[in-house]
């Protein structure tokens, strides 16, 4: 039996311990007193509060939720590709750039080896100390300081998976130590790529202006053409006909996926696309002729202690172009290999420019070569006819002002055959600018009949940076000199002197004109293309850009009057030559005390022309005594005599 004292004492316990929970107001209770049970388990949280935090919950939750369906769903290729970068990789597979032959087929351009260097930025090494240890075994290796390295780094992303060119043209000896000591380094890789030679860049040739070179991409063109599927180490043609066709020799590059392991170096190829080599080039050009007229522009000029000089010769009934020849030249391979600063600069700052072409933008006054031309347009414009004459007494007399002729107490009465080729002033400044009762061609017809001929605009020659010339109007001397044109500028002009300006290639093509019966076509240096096993792809059409410019008739007089230059007037030195030559000289005064410009300009054989032949000597004195004698060693030799 319970003892009653013990069992009231557990009882007051109890009930001590139950005022601890009770005390206080009813929302805190977790205890009932009446029944003896906890009743309810009350938060001190209001509930508004509650749902707010429930709120803020499911928003975390859908953010996050979107977030994870835009990476994976959404932007989930992107992703997948960078991860799989680090293992597949995209590689381009160069094309084979076109060859470039003469019209005989004699390879003038080929690709040859070219050991080059890259660096992947991504796959370098991220620590300092490793980084560093990588570029100084490579600078050690090219002989190349550190900071041109780490230069180069500067310049890209360091997460780049595109190949940086770090070296080219490496020697064998240095390729196959860096192929020892990059084996086991990551980010840095050797290939071996192709680049030009130009097997005949000497000045025995000349043809450094006709091909031109390759060059790197500058950051403006390559701005300009990755879209076209141009990487940031392409070589592209910068000059010549290595820019103006560039489209067909480049071709279109080929593509490889390849596993690469940890260290960025290929492993196994997983899929390949080959490349669709260039298209190479035939020329019009004839090597050997090409190479004769250098040898005799050159010994010419160095008879007469000059420097610069140009010699076309073109086809005339096609426009193509046999040769094309200015000196001073220089070595394209120095610009393929990778030209050094001094180098450029000795290049840039020689005086006598041998960087310049100016066969086609060389612009000179054109002395007498234009008078066929003003010929032509007065025939044309029916003020004179073959049988007009006119009295040279040496000059002509316009109030104070005197014109004067070459020849001292004149050329008696001449008529138009006889003023071509004697080349008598007093003739072209009455049919140009007229005198006394004698109404001339005047200003605006010359320009007209002169542009008609090619002159003012540029000829459409696929060279880059051809000149235009240049044509003088009114309005061109109002504005500049703030002075009204007089009638002693249309003198002038008629004899090919003042403000007007000509190209070589224009005098070329003007002369091809007077030769085949006033067809004017453009000239030009691509003959054929081929695909890459040499079968012809299509021959270049001859494009004419006007047709009877002239009555045949006009035109068969203005022949006869540049024959009669060479049987009786300024160019008689050619008159022994087996084959008939028509020509005409050109003395083109350029004041102050330089030595004017020497010209000739011709075709043969006279009765069924094939060649037109044009020859400047700059500042080289007379036409007839410097120019003359050129034209008649490149006429035997193209002729055979």
């Amino acid at each position: 039996m319970d003892d009653p004292f013990i069992i009231q004492h557990q009882d007051n316990v109890k009930d001590a311990r139950l005022n601890q929970y009770t005390a206080g107001s009813d929302e805190g209770n977790f205890y009932s007193t009446e029944k003896g049970t906890f009743d309810s388990l009350r938060i001190s949280i209001s509930w508004p509060r509650l749902r707010m935090f429930f709120i803020i919950v499911m928003l975390a939750l859908s953010v996050l939720v979107l977030r994870v369906f835009y990476l994976q769903i959404i932007e989930g290729n992107y992703y997948r590709t960078v991860a799989e970068g680090n293992r597949i990789r995209i590689k381009p597979i160069k094309a084979v750039r076109g060859i470039i032959y003469d019209r005989q087929g004699k390879i003038l351009v080929r690709n040859v080896p070219n050991f080059s260097l890259f660096f992947i930025p991504g796959d370098l090494p991220r620590e300092e100390d490793e980084l560093t240890k990588i570029l100084n075994t490579i600078s050690d290796i090219l002989e190349s300081p550190t900071l041109y390295l780490r230069t180069l780094l500067g310049d890209v992303s360091p997460y780049s998976y595109e190949p940086l060119l770090v070296a080219e043209n490496i020697s064998h000896s240095k390729t196959l130590l860096l192929e020892i000591e990059t084996s086991m380094i990551p980010g840095v890789f050797l290939e071996t790529r192709s680049r030009r030679e130009y097997l005949f860049s000497d000045s025995d040739y000349g043809l450094s202006h006709i091909l031109g070179y390759t060059g790197k991409l500058s950051p403006e063109e390559y701005q300009e053409r990755k879209n076209k599927g141009y990487l940031l180490n392409d070589y592209i043609g910068k000059t010549g006909i290595e820019y103006n066709y560039e489209f067909y020799l480049r071709g279109q590059d080929g593509k490889k996926r390849i596993e690469v392991d940890f260290l960025g170096k290929e492993e196994k190829i997983v899929s390949f696309s080959p490349p669709k080599d260039g298209q190479s080039l035939v020329l019009s050009i004839d090597l050997d002729l090409q190479k004769k007229i250098s040898e005799i522009l050159q010994k010419q000029l160095r008879q007469i202690k000059k420097t610069k000089g140009v010699v076309i010769v073109t086809e005339v009934n096609s426009g193509e172009i046999l040769a094309l020849v200015s000196v001073p030249s220089y070595d394209n391979n120095l610009f393929a290999r990778g030209i050094y600063r001094e180098n450029y600069e000795k290049l840039i700052n020689d005086e006598s420019e041998p960087l310049f072409n100016r066969a086609i933008a060389g612009e000179y006054p054109p002395g007498s070569t234009i008078k066929p031309v003003l010929a032509a347009a007065a025939l044309e414009e029916e003020i004179i006819n073959e049988n007009t004459t006119f009295i040279s007494t040496g000059g002509i007399w316009l109030s104070e002002w005197f014109f004067p002729d070459w020849k001292a107490g004149g050329h008696g009465r001449i008529n138009v055959t006889q003023a071509i080729a004697e080349s008598v002033n007093t003739f072209f400044y009455y049919i140009g600018g007229g005198h006394e009762e004698f109404k001339g061609l005047g200003l605006e017809k010359i320009n007209y009949w002169s542009s008609l001929f090619g002159f003012g605009r540029d000829t459409k020659i696929d060279l880059p940076g051809e000149g235009s010339g240049f044509l003088p109007t009114k309005q061109w001397k109002m504005d500049t000199r703030e002075e009204p044109w007089y009638i002693g500028d249309t003198y002038h002009l008629a004899i090919g002197q003042g403000d007007i300006l000509v190209t070589p290639i224009q005098v070329a093509n003007f002369t091809a004109v007077i030769a085949n019966d006033g067809t004017l076509y453009r000239p030009h240096l691509l003959k054929n293309l081929l695909h890459a096993d040499n079968e012809t792809a299509s021959a270049v059409q001859n494009e004419i850009l006007r047709t009877n410019i002239a009555q045949k008739k006009n035109l068969e007089i203005v022949r006869q009057g540049m024959r009669g230059a060479v049987v009786y007037g300024s160019s008689q030195s050619l008159a022994d030559l087996p084959i008939a030559v028509a020509g005409k000289t050109g003395t083109a005064q350029v004041g102050g005390e330089k030595d004017p410009h020497a010209w000739f300009t011709g075709f043969a054989p006279y009765e069924n022309p094939e060649i037109a032949i044009t020859i400047l000597i700059e500042n080289g004195g007379e036409g007839s005594r410097v120019a003359v004698p050129i034209a008649k060693e490149i006429l035997q030799y193209y002729f055979g005599q």
